[in-house]
Parts: structure tokens; C-alpha cells; sequence
């Protein structure tokens, strides 16, 4: 066989057309949602994708050893999508994506193999490391909450029945907004997800969400707490949230988000209903509504949204549609679907599937 640069370069892009077919193959599987049940087709997949990634290792090494030092390194600020590769450049990006092969190959493997995990975990007992360290992650945030809200609640905002910003436990609303992301892709949503608390106060749960959900967004009446949190996000450089400044009563928008939040963000009670009225017939069908409190529960269902677990909500769904999609979202992997590292041109024909392990929870970081 000749170890010539160029026909080395032929056996490896040959061994890559073969693994794009196979990645196509394994994206199928992966959006028709039957990574839970199609073990057997990706792990013929990943058994079928053995020796290609053997003919790109010995091109590779071949190149490396024999003609690697004579062609000098790739320059790192090339831009490979706009021509064709020089050989080295194609060989340094031929090893990356073996790379990550391998990265997507273990997420699978770990994947196929994961036994379901609930929604919600079961609460820590007292005495527990777990229970303790959310107990001073949840006192610590309080006081940051405190230093961080430099103004009082706007006397509008009081006399419209609002209440002021008060923090809740961070531990637990991460959970929340863990479990309904996990809702969220169990429906077959297709990243990014978008996600809306109303009543956001000065902005610092809307940041927290911006972890999970790729554009996090806030509706907040008081001008005071949301001039405070615009001044957040500019500080933090997170320009893609925006801080609606506006009547949660009224709110048009509802229907543009595939997550919606609100904690009992006004004192009066018939105007608190008047606002789950509000949201829940605004809403998206199939919208994931999140509501945190004792009084939503019983209200629910005259509104059209079905319990799913904890304190998410459906609509519209029946109780049996609620339990086969949180029996689907248990089996959702527990990774944001946020885009990672890994997702730059080099990774070429895996770009698709790196997207379809995320829209399943299994991105690779």
C-alpha cells in the first residue's frame, strides 16, 4: 500500500464517508426518539463504525510518522469551511474528530446502559451531606440575594398586588427547572428551549436559568427590580436575555416560550388567579408551566394543565399522557442541551448528531 500524503488522505476521507453514513443511521434512531428502546441498532452503529476508525487511525499515524515534520503545522487561525484543507489541516482535524468519536461512542454506551432516573430525587434526610450542602448553597444565596437587591419595591408595583422580590431556596428551583427541561426534550422538542419567569424580581433566577435553557427571559412589573436586573445581565455579559419590563396580567407573549415559571408572584389572591388564567390560556399547547406552590395544584386542572411530577405541569395532556412522557423523561439524559465546545467546524459530518445527543440529554461538554 502507498503511504503517499495524498492517498493516505484518500483512505482516511473514505473511512469517513463511511462513518457519516453510520452517523446519519444513529441521528435517526436518536430523533425518533428510540434511544431508550434501539440498543440494538446503535450498538450495531457503534460496532460497525470499528473499522473505519481503524483505517483513520493508521492513515493518521502513517501521516504523522513519515510526513507530519516536512509539512510543518497547520496555522491555528485558518478557516477550514471556506476552501479546500491542506493535507495537514485535514489529518489535524481527521485526529479531532476520531476524537471525539470516541467522546460520542462513551455517551452512547453510557446511555444505553443508565437505568431511568426520577425527575425528582428523593429528599435528603437532615443529618445527610447532600441535605447540608443545599442547605448552605441555599443560605449562601440568600445573602447574595440580599446585597444584590439595592432597591425597595416600587410603591406601583405594591399597590398593583405584587409582592416584593423574595428568595426562594436556589437548590430547589434548579430542581424544578432541571426536571422540566427534561419534560421539555421528552416531548421531542428540538433544542434551543426558551423559558420565561414571570416575576423575575432583580434578574438572579433568570441568570441561574440561563445554565439550562439557552434563551431565559424574564417579565417583571416593578421598574426598580427590573432596571436591576437588565444591570445584571449587562455586568454578566448575557445578552441574549431580555428583561420585559411589564404586566404579567396583560403579557402577550406567553406563547413564545416552551417553559414558563411563576411563584406566586402576586398577594391577592383573585388576581393571582386571574394571572394562571392568563398564563395557561396564552400558552402554547404543550407548553411546561412550573408553579411552585400549594394553591396551584387543586386549580390545575380546571385551567387544562395536568400534573406531570413535582411542580410541573402539562397542557393540554390526560393523566395517562403524563405518565408515559415522565416515564420518557426519566430516561432523558441529565445535560443542558446548551451547544458545548466540541461544536466547532472541525467536527464536520458529527455536528448533527453531536445536536441529536443533546436534544436527548447526552451532549458531550
Amino acid at each position: 500500500m502507498h503511504d503517499d500524503p495524498e492517498t493516505l488522505r484518500r483512505e482516511a476521507e473514505a473511512a469517513e464517508a463511511l462513518l457519516s453514513d453510520l452517523a446519519r443511521s444513529m441521528i435517526a434512531v436518536l430523533e425518533a426518539g428510540r434511544l431508550r428502546h434501539g440498543k440494538a441498532e446503535l450498538d450495531a452503529f457503534l460496532g460497525s463504525a470499528v473499522a473505519p476508525l481503524a483505517q483513520i487511525n493508521r492513515a493518521c499515524a502513517q501521516y504523522n510518522i513519515r510526513h507530519r515534520a516536512a509539512a510543518g503545522y497547520p496555522h491555528p487561525l485558518r478557516l477550514p469551511l471556506q476552501r479546500r484543507l491542506t493535507t495537514p489541516e485535514f489529518f489535524e482535524d481527521a485526529l479531532y474528530r476520531q476524537r471525539l468519536w470516541r467522546a460520542i461512542e462513551q455517551a452512547l454506551v453510557h446511555a444505553l446502559g443508565a437505568a431511568p432516573v426520577p425527575l425528582y430525587p428523593a429528599p435528603r434526610p437532615s443529618g445527610e451531606i447532600e441535605a447540608e450542602q443545599a442547605r448552605l448553597m441555599d443560605g449562601g444565596y440568600r445573602t447574595l440575594h440580599g446585597a444584590m437587591k439595592t432597591a425597595d419595591q416600587d410603591p406601583a408595583a405594591e399597590a398593583h398586588g405584587c409582592y416584593s422580590d423574595i428568595p426562594m431556596r436556589m437548590s430547589a428551583f434548579v430542581g424544578h427547572l432541571h426536571a422540566a427541561m427534561r419534560v421539555a426534550l421528552a416531548q421531542g422538542r428540538v433544542p434551543p428551549l426558551r423559558f420565561l419567569d414571570v416575576g423575575c424580581g432583580i434578574g438572579v433566577t433568570v441568570l441561574m436559568a440561563t445554565e439550562i435553557f439557552h434563551q431565559a427571559d424574564g417579565l417583571e412589573f416593578d421598574a426598580g427590580y427590573a432596571g436591576l436586573a437588565r444591570g445584571l445581565m449587562a455586568r454578566t455579559g448575557y445578552d441574549l436575555v431580555n428583561i420585559i419590563e411589564g404586566d404579567a396580567l396583560t403579557f402577550e407573549g406567553y406563547d413564545q416560550y416552551d417553559v414558563v415559571y411563576f411563584y406566586q408572584p402576586m398577594r391577592d389572591e383573585t388576581l393571582l388567579m386571574a394571572l394562571e388564567r392568563r398564563v395557561t390560556e396564552r400558552a402554547t399547547p404543550g407548553t411546561v408551566l412550573i408553579a411552585p406552590y400549594d394553591a396551584f395544584a387543586p386549580r390545575a386542572a380546571g385551567l387544562g394543565f395536568v400534573h406531570a411530577t413535582g411542580s410541573v405541569y402539562l397542557s393540554p395532556a390526560t393523566d395517562d399522557a403524563a405518565q408515559m412522557l415522565r416515564t420518557e423523561a426519566e430516561h432523558i439524559g441529565m445535560r443542558s442541551p446548551h451547544p458545548a465546545k466540541a461544536d466547532t467546524p472541525r467536527a464536520g459530518y458529527l455536528l448533527p448528531l453531536l445536536a441529536a445527543l443533546r436534544a436527548a440529554g447526552h451532549g458531550i461538554i
